[in-house]
């Protein structure tokens, strides 16, 4: 058998031409790997963008959903507070019924209005005994509380409407009305009545004049 030898030129050119094309590829794998990186790159950059965008607006509607927003309710502020001749109070109702919306915002003013007298007067009275030394029993304490509540009830009657709006609301899909409405009582009209009906109770043993009792009424009134 017989080797025949090629010619140097031949062999170098061939390992040349391997070693140039070795190149390349590394070359073109190096393109990709580079290309691979930017692209990620570009798509970590897009994805940081769009989550800073997502938490920019997440956070715009968490402050807004606390911002405080003014509200007017009608028929109450300033212009319906009580003064020092008038009591006043003011309630609201929602039904399907106008009427009966109309119904449900007297029935709170009513009830607004009586507790508030209501808790004026336990206090005063309550005063009244720790500076008397008088022992308010148990007992007489919810017959006390009941000759008020009954007296207010029946002299609350006599309560003027200053203030009846309307308005429309959808409630669970259904068309409603609700009703807001303010009512005051002259203070005399409602408190000699219940002045009267404690002082004239032996039980209760308070001896004070209505003018006395008035003054303290504010005092507990305005607190």
């Amino acid at each position: 058998m017989m080797f025949v030898a090629m010619p140097m030129s031949a062999q170098t050119y061939k390992d040349k031409k391997a070693a140039k094309k070795e190149a390349w590829e590394m070359q073109q794998q190096q393109k990709a790997e580079e290309a691979a990186l930017l692209h990620k790159m570009r798509m970590d950059s897009i994805r940081q963008a769009a989550q800073r965008a997502e938490a920019q607006r997440l956070k715009e509607e968490q402050e807004e959903a606390m911002r405080e927003v003014e509200v007017n309710v009608p028929c109450c502020g300033e212009e319906f507070f009580s003064t020092p001749t008038l009591i006043r109070a003011s309630g609201n109702g929602q039904s399907m019924n106008q009427q009966v919306a109309k119904n449900m915002a007297r029935s709170s003013a009513i009830q607004e209005l009586t507790s508030k007298v209501k808790v004026s007067v336990e206090a005063l009275v309550s005063n009244y005994y720790k500076s008397e030394n008088i022992n308010m029993t148990e007992n007489f304490m919810q017959k006390f509380q009941e000759m008020t509540v009954q007296k207010i009830k029946e002299e609350i009657s006599g309560y003027r409407t200053i203030c009846e709006k309307y308005g429309r609301i959808t409630n669970n899909g259904r068309p409603a009305f609700k009703c807001y409405m303010a009512i005051e009582i002259g203070k005399d009209d409602l408190l000699k009545p219940v002045f009267e009906t404690l002082t004239n109770d032996q039980s209760a043993q308070i001896d004070m004049d209505y003018e006395t009792f008035k003054a303290e009424f504010d005092k507990e009134f305005a607190e």
